[in-house]
C-alpha cells in the first residue's frame, strides 16, 4: 500500500462547513486534527500553509500566509492571504485584536498573584528531580563539553593562563570562564 501524499491527508482533515465569516460570506474550512495555539498542523507545517500551496503553489522566501478571517484553524484558501510580518502585525492593530493588557503579563501574572503556587527553592523540579535537568554538554544551549571545563581549570590553575586568553583561546565570553573557574557552572564537572 501506498503512503497518502500530503493532499490526500490535507483533505482528510477539512471541514468545509465552517462557520461563515460575515464580511467575508464563505465559510470557514475548518482544521479537525492536531493544532498548536488554534492552527492546523499536518507533519511539521502549519495547516494553512498547506492550503494555500495546493491552492496557489508556493510561499515566496520571506512571506507568511494570513488570515483574513482571523480564524486560526481557517484553511479556506480564499480567506488566506500573503504578507510580512509587519503586514500580520497592521492587520492585528486595523482590526484591534491586540491585547496590550493580557492578565498574564505584569502585576497581574500569577506568579505575582498567588506566588505560593510557583515552585520555588527546594519544592523547584530542579531541585526535587536533578536527573531531569539537562547539564554540561548535553544541555542545548552549551558551547562548552567537560573535557573543556577541565583544560579551562588545569590552564588558569596550573599555566597560570588569563582568563580574557582563556575566553580567546576557548571561543567563549570572558564571564563563562570566570563562573566556570568560580564554578557557578558546571559544578558537576570535578
Amino acid at each position: 500500500m501506498s503512503r497518502k501524499s500530503i493532499e490526500e491527508r490535507f483533505w482528510e482533515k477539512v471541514n468545509k462547513d465552517g462557520p461563515i465569516h460575515p464580511e467575508l460570506g464563505t465559510s470557514c474550512w475548518i482544521w479537525n486534527a492536531y493544532k498548536i495555539t488554534g492552527y492546523g498542523v499536518l507533519g511539521n507545517e502549519l495547516a494553512h500553509r498547506i492550503s494555500w500551496k495546493i491552492h496557489h503553489s508556493s510561499i515566496p522566501e520571506g512571506k507568511r500566509v494570513l488570515h483574513r478571517c482571523d480564524n486560526p484553524e481557517c484553511t479556506n484558501p480564499s480567506h488566506l492571504f500573503l504578507g510580512s510580518q509587519t503586514d500580520n502585525m497592521k492587520d492585528m492593530i486595523k482590526k484591534n485584536r491586540q491585547n496590550w493588557n493580557s492578565p498574564a503579563k505584569g502585576e497581574s501574572h500569577g506568579s505575582k498573584t498567588k506566588p505560593e503556587c510557583v515552585p520555588r527553592g527546594d519544592r523547584h523540579s530542579s531541585k526535587t528531580k536533578p536527573e531531569c535537568v539537562p547539564r554540561g554538554s548535553v544541555h542545548w544551549n552549551s558551547r562548552l563539553d567537560e573535557e573543556s571545563v577541565k583544560e579551562i581549570r588545569f590552564f588558569h590553575r596550573d599555566k597560570k593562563i588569563s582568563q580574557k586568553k582563556l575566553s580567546e583561546m576557548f571561543e567563549i565570553d570572558s564571564s563563562v570562564v570566570s563562573k566556570v573557574l568560580n564554578r557557578k557552572i558546571w559544578k558537576h564537572v570535578e
